[in-house]
């Protein structure tokens, strides 16, 4: 195996063609295809002869299922799989369409090989908290035991229902910090120890996050007090917020809504005529998926004509 950097050279190729398509090749980015785990496995699909034709499909079949399933780790011709050593044994190929989505080109399949180094060492990943809330800012850190040398870190992100894990963009070190949003709630974060050849030596264990909803802070005003019977009441509604607002805004007085709409963190109310006397503003945010409900009440007080 040739190794420049870390990027791994030469190559396995496979090569199919029927009498009346065009000729397909994938070829690996490691003689063989042949990887160690942490090494990264890009597969690209060639044509011959060249064609205008750029609709392409990548089908696997991982070790012990019975058929293949298309990839969405395909762009175009070129095929770039995430660290896993599920891709140890698994068969992979290309195929080409034209705009008529018939099939123009297959190749056969390649064989991927993927090995795992023995553990140099143990890696820990700690969170700086057990429970978040949407807008918080997670921070992670590292250790390694027995301490090595090696400080290549990169951190790894697996949404809640996902298979894979994918690169935290921008972590190289032991720490990490992460930006929480409703969608992180239920996923996992994990470390891994590479060394200079970008083969990975240790990984921690899976951190499970928990990020519930924020609460936001919800006031409103009416703009054009005092007010006075047959006058309308505007009434400037702010929600502040770690996140924007995506909900609606119900506006009721005396426990009749009187407004309904949507909410982008500000939102300003123009009520009906109100008779003279004392009303009770109750303002109330739904919520959405990153905020929990609000509620403000005030009175309003509406003088006779005079």
């Amino acid at each position: 195996m040739l190794i420049v950097g870390c990027t791994l050279v030469a190559l396995a190729e496979t090569t199919a063609a029927a009498d009346d398509e065009v000729e397909v090749t994938v070829t690996a980015n490691a003689a063989g295809a042949r990887y160690l785990y942490g090494q990264s496995i890009t597969l690209t699909a060639t044509t011959r002869p060249p064609t205008d034709e750029d609709h392409w499909h990548w089908f696997i079949r991982e070790p012990g299922d019975a058929d293949y399933e298309p990839s969405h780790f395909g762009e175009g011709p070129e095929l770039r799989l995430p660290h896993s050593m599920t891709w140890d044994g698994a068969l992979v190929y290309a195929e080409l369409y034209d705009h008529d989505h018939e099939v123009v080109g297959r190749s056969d399949p390649l064989t991927l090989h993927v090995d795992r180094l023995p553990a140099v060492t143990e890696l820990t990943a700690t969170a700086d908290r057990a429970a978040y809330r949407v807008g918080d800012t997670a921070a992670f850190t590292s250790a390694q035991d027995p301490p090595t040398d090696e400080d290549h870190f990169h951190w790894y992100l697996r949404p809640a229902g996902e298979e894979y894990f994918t690169w935290i963009d921008g972590t190289s070190e032991a720490s990490a910090a992460l930006d929480l949003g409703a969608h992180h709630d239920g996923a996992e974060v994990m470390v891994r120890l590479f060394d200079h050849d970008h083969v990975i030596l240790a990984e921690s264990a899976p951190i499970r996050l928990m990020v519930a909803k924020a609460d936001p802070t919800l006031t409103a005003r009416v703009t054009n007090a005092p007010l006075r019977a047959g006058k309308r009441a505007r009434v400037a509604v702010r929600i502040a917020a770690p996140v924007a607002p995506t909900g609606h805004v119900k506006v009721r007085v005396d426990g009749r809504v009187r407004v309904t709409t949507e909410a982008a963190g500000r939102a300003l109310a123009v009520l009906p005529r109100l008779n003279p006397g004392r009303h009770l503003l109750r303002v109330v945010y739904g919520g959405d998926a990153a905020l929990e409900r609000a509620v403000v009440t005030r009175e309003i007080r509406v003088r006779a004509r005079g």
